[in-house]
Order: structure tokens, then C-alpha cells, then sequence
């Protein structure tokens, strides 16, 4: 599981917040849900061709059901949501800064053999403080519509981290995050009944890609690289090791890494399958996989209740997690940010938000 320092300190600060606030498992679909995907992914274990690595590495989804344990207790009220934003808002801007000075003048910073800012990856992709670029670009998007639905709340500070975020999400140069943000702009525009915005936003995006020339290059050498054709190739090896292995249970998480160089050359090498729902099946089997996939269509039914019958604060966190998930889950088809804690604790705290929204319905 990757993570940078960051994410183990938000463990620790979730840890801390639920000891403080003595939080309690709820009797509820979404409850029952976190439990399950947990008892999958040990239960693929069990079965896995490297057992004590995938035991270990299930012991993260303890760290992302803490995060949904607490994030249920969260924005009861706007004022809260405000406050929250603005921790994200200075957050952004400064991983930005150090992003954007990285990417005028590459360097990083080792302290005590802990990496703080990683190095660039080639063609200058930014880290900042963040461990790679996928992380920085995802921290970006998925709050785009939080701030762009509070903008007036606070107009200084947010416009400064939505345009100083933005030049270091396309510093960043990941395509996939920026699928992902054209089809939040997208689709925000169309639940808030804004057409014109939803398609201008993304051509305005899509001029932004043609004439930033790394990121036009990164789009265009997609199905050319090594790296991306290699990419591609893990798919097929995924699904034979799913075939050949145990696809009720699975290989076990985080085994594709270590049977992958009995699949294919040393020169590949991936840590994961770049696909959530793939990778899950593989590792997870069919059990953890129909969990997963459970999760979200409950995630979906949910917010889909509250923007109908919902209203106030409710209603706009339901439409604004709408997009931010959409978003989310089209990066997934070709990323896999739920191995990355830093990102998943996150979603899973938004995952929490989400049950704990209220409709009238």
C-alpha cells in the first residue's frame, strides 16, 4: 500500500479522534458493508499464495473503517464544512507552492532517511508532499466541487487554492485525475442544471491539456510508452493469475507484485493492477469484489434519495459527493487509489459523511 507521511499521521489523528469522541459501530447497511470488505479481505488470506503480506496489508482497511467511523460524525452543520474547507484550502495551497517551485527548479528533501518531498518523476511530474503525482492531482480534484459550491463563503481563500491548485494539478501532468476532474465539471454542471457550464468547463479543461505541452505529450504517448504498454499488459496477467489461483477468494492483496515476476519479465513492474475493480477481483476474489462493488451501488442509492428529497446542507453534499465519486470511480477504471492510503482514508471519511446524510423521503 503506498502513503506518504501524511497518511500515517491522519491514521493517527482519526485513531486519537475516535478514542476522544468513544465512536461506536452503528447497526446500518453501511456499517455491515465496511465489516464484510474486512472479513474479505482476511478470508483472502487464508487462501492467498503469500499469506502473512496479504494479513498485514488488510490491516489498512481497519485504518479506513476508523476514517468512516468518523467522518459519520461530520458537517451536521455548514459552519463545520466551512472550517473544513478552509484546513483544506491552506493545505492545498502549500503542497501547491512546494509543487510548483519543484517543477520550476526540480529538487526534494531527505530528513533523518524519511522522504519529505520526493523526487520529481520524469519530465518533471510534481510530488511536493504528497509521494507522487497521482496523490497531489486526486487531493485536487476531488474537492473541486466543495469549494466551487462554497466559493462565496469564502472567496479570497478558496480562489486562491482552486487557481494555485490547478496549476499544480497540470504540473502534476496525470491524465487520469484529469478524466476524472472533466467529468466532476461535467457532471456538476448537469445536477445543478447548469448545461452551458458543464460543457464549456470541459472544453476550457481540454484547451488546458492541448497547450500544456507535457500533458498533451503524456495523452498522446499513452498506448506508445513502455511504462503505459506494460500497464496494460498486468490486466491480462491479472486475470490469468484470477483464473489459475483461487477466483473465489482470490491471490491474497498485495500478492499481484510478488507473482507478477512469475508472469512476465523484470523489466515490469507495477504494485498493483492499474484498475480498482480488476485489481480487487483478482486479489480479493469474486466475495471481496461483490462487497466492493455493493458498497458503491449503496453509496449511489443513497445520494440519489438525498438530491431528490433532501434539502439545505444535505442536498448540496449530496450532489457535490455525487460528482466527486463519479469522478473518482472513471479514475479507478485505470488507477487504483485504494491502495493508496493517503487517498482512501479520504474517501472512506466522505463515505462516512455520506451515511450519515439525512432526506426527507
Amino acid at each position: 500500500m503506498l502513503a506518504p507521511v501524511s497518511a500515517y499521521i491522519s491514521a493517527l489523528l482519526i485513531i486519537v479522534f475516535i478514542f476522544l469522541r468513544r465512536v461506536k459501530p452503528e447497526k446500518d447497511t453501511f456499517s455491515l458493508i465496511q465489516f464484510l470488505l474486512l472479513l474479505s479481505a482476511f478470508i483472502s488470506s487464508i487462501f492467498a499464495v503469500h499469506k502473512g503480506i496479504s494479513a498485514l496489508s488488510s490491516l489498512v482497511i481497519i485504518i479506513y473503517i476508523l476514517s468512516f467511523l468518523a467522518g459519520s460524525l461530520f458537517f451536521r452543520e455548514e459552519k463545520d464544512l466551512i472550517e473544513f474547507l478552509t484546513f483544506y484550502s491552506i493545505s492545498m495551497i502549500i503542497y501547491s507552492v512546494i509543487g510548483i517551485a519543484q517543477f520550476i527548479k526540480p529538487f526534494h528533501l531527505i530528513v533523518a532517511g524519511i522522504h519529505i518531498i520526493d523526487k520529481p518523476y520524469p519530465v518533471r511530474r510534481i510530488t511536493s508532499l504528497l509521494h507522487n503525482p497521482l496523490i497531489l492531482a486526486s487531493y485536487y480534484y476531488f474537492f473541486f466541487p466543495f469549494l466551487l459550491r462554497y466559493l462565496k463563503r469564502k472567496k479570497i481563500l478558496f480562489s486562491i487554492a482552486l487557481i494555485i491548485g490547478g496549476i499544480a494539478f497540470v504540473f502534476t501532468q496525470s491524465r487520469a485525475p484529469t478524466m476524472a476532474l472533466a467529468v466532476i465539471l461535467f457532471s456538476y454542471g448537469l445536477l445543478k442544471k447548469r448545461y452551458a457550464y458543464a460543457f464549456i468547463s470541459v472544453g476550457v479543461l481540454t484547451l488546458i491539456v492541448l497547450l500544456f505541452e507535457p500533458l498533451r505529450i503524456r495523452f498522446l504517448s499513452t498506448f506508445s510508452s513502455f511504462n503505459d504498454v506494460s500497464r496494460i499488459f498486468t490486466y491480462w496477467v491479472g486475470i490469468r493469475m484470477f483464473i489459475e489461483h483461487n477466483p473465489i477468494t482470490g491471490i491474497g492483496i498485495n500478492n499481484f507484485a510478488i507473482l507478477l515476476k512469475d508472469y512476465a519479465s523484470p523489466d515490469i513492474y507495477h504494485p498493483y493492477i492499474h484498475s480498482m475493480f480488476l485489481s480487487y477481483l483478482v486479489e480479493a476474489g469474486i466475495i471481496g469484489f461483490t462487497i466492493l462493488v455493493w458498497m458503491f451501488v449503496k453509496i449511489y442509492i443513497k445520494l440519489v434519495k438525498v438530491i431528490r428529497h433532501g434539502d439545505g446542507l444535505n442536498k448540496d453534499l449530496s450532489i457535490i459527493l455525487f460528482t466527486s465519486f463519479t469522478g473518482m470511480l472513471f479514475q479507478n477504471l485505470v488507477d487504483n487509489t485504494i491502495y493508496v492510503v493517503g487517498l482512501a482514508i479520504i474517501y472512506w471519511f466522505f463515505i462516512g459523511v455520506i451515511k450519515g446524510l439525512r432526506h426527507a423521503g
